[in-house]
């Protein structure tokens, strides 16, 4: 035996990816973290987007809870019904957050610990609020439309980094709806005008569920603005619904991030690192004195079984970031000793510039003439077939299972006599439950 070669797909790992959460330096920009080799690179700032329709004690005692369990930095609402700031202070104060603007049906409120903040301005276009706050840096833009108000032409708002979120609607194909109206098509003319990039995703879940027509649409958008053909980097996320609004909370994370993938904690050979000259040379040693028959095949599968653990590293990793180079660990090093925007930019490029390097060179080998099952399976990945379908709510009411279940009891006949006995039962058992 000579001649050994790794395999050429050496390794699988059935891994899922996990986000990391945020945490800043001292400086306020993006913070590295380190934890038990774990390199990550979080989000800057979490926003939580939602249209209220009427905000009450009740509602803030749930979005305050909502907002702590996903660790929300802002909250940006409309529609809160309210004519005054004595009438939004009375009814609208969230526990654990400061209010900070408002305007007529929009306001916004910051962690309490949160002092980075600052109120820029209030426009009112058309019977359009537009709230603007600079937070960390970055503008935040609270949008509403009413429904039948039509969407300002020529509406120039010059902020950078900025991110637009509200209730928009429009409709428009880009976000999912079926046609496009003429609010919809305004909106993509102001998006192009002032070269804002939209944040949609049209696997997630409707962040609006209507409940006279039963259907899911896309009303509350987000808009981030482009810095040298780069979009602000931002994910949308969309939560399961919110008690008395058929809007659901949206989850906007501003910043750049990196995933790592939690390695599945079984050992697998690794291929890649092994001595095969060696391997060779050992196992041929050990065939020389194994009989050709089958009864030693046994002996056939412990000589590799030996060769295999003397010369071919086996082991799992806690963790994997994939394209983590060498360069990109020395920026990282380099960034954790001086935490400052370049280093971190530092980071980024060249993290960016290994994942461009794989692409490339996956795209280069991709041969359907050769051996298709690594391309097929590639495509299936990429495709339609590896959606996550969002789990949606349960159409069914507890209500109509009960008026259900009674319904069938009554269609059931039962004799006198056992009618009589479970009478006499159930007086038994509650009779038993008073003492």
């Amino acid at each position: 035996m000579g001649g050994f070669s790794p395999p050429r797909n050496y390794r699988h790992l059935d891994d899922r990816s996990r986000s990391t959460r945020s945490s800043r330096s001292s400086s306020g920009f993006l913070g590295l973290r380190s934890s038990s080799e774990i390199l990550e690179l979080p989000q800057n700032l979490t926003v939580c987007q939602l249209n209220i329709e009427g905000i009450s004690k009740d509602k803030c005692d749930f979005l305050s809870k909502m907002a702590l369990r996903e660790r929300i930095d802002v909250i940006v609402l409309q529609e809160t019904h309210t004519s005054s700031e004595m009438d939004l202070f009375s009814r609208g104060q969230i526990p654990g957050y400061t209010l900070v603007d408002f305007i007529n049906s929009a306001s916004y409120c910051v962690k309490s610990n949160f002092e980075d903040y600052q109120s820029i301005a209030k426009t009112q276009e058309n019977n359009i609020f537009l709230l603007t706050v600079k937070i960390a840096g970055i503008f935040i833009i609270n949008v509403y439309k009413p429904s039948n108000d039509q969407w300002p032409e020529n509406l120039v708002l010059n902020y950078h980094p900025a991110i637009y979120i509200g209730d928009f609607n429009g409709h428009h194909n880009l976000w999912g709806y079926a046609e496009n109206y003429r609010n919809g098509l305004a909106l993509v003319s102001w998006m192009e005008l002032n070269k804002l990039h939209l944040v949609f995703d049209g696997k997630t879940r409707k962040s609006f569920y209507s409940a006279r027509l039963k259907k899911e649409y896309d009303s509350d958008l987000c808009f981030v603005t482009i810095n040298n053909e780069v979009p602000l980097q931002a994910s949308r996320d969309v939560l399961s619904g919110f008690p008395h609004s058929q809007h659901r909370p949206v989850i906007i994370k501003i910043g750049n991030e990196i995933k790592q993938f939690p390695s599945l904690q079984k050992p697998r050979w690794n291929f890649q690192k092994a001595k095969w000259n060696e391997f060779a040379k050992q196992v041929d040693s050990d065939l020389r004195w194994i009989p050709p028959t089958s009864i030693n095949y046994h002996r056939f599968v412990g000589a590799i079984k030996n060769a295999a653990k003397k010369f071919i590293p086996r082991g799992f990793r806690k963790n994997y970031v994939p394209c983590w180079s060498d360069e990109t660990k020395s920026f990282y090093n380099a960034y954790v000793s001086n935490p400052n925007p370049e280093n971190a930019d530092a980071v980024l490029n060249s993290f960016n510039k290994a994942r461009k390097e794989k692409w490339n060179n996956l795209m280069e080998d991709l041969n359907f003439t050769h051996s298709s099952r690594s391309s097929w399976k590639l495509l299936q990945k990429l495709g339609s077939s590896n959606i996550a379908q969002p789990k949606t709510d349960s159409a069914i009411s507890p209500n109509a299972v009960a008026s259900r279940l009674v319904n069938v009891s009554n269609s059931v006949k039962l004799e006198k006599r056992a009618k009589k006995e479970m009478k006499r039962r159930v007086q038994k058992q509650r009779k038993k439950m008073k003492v």
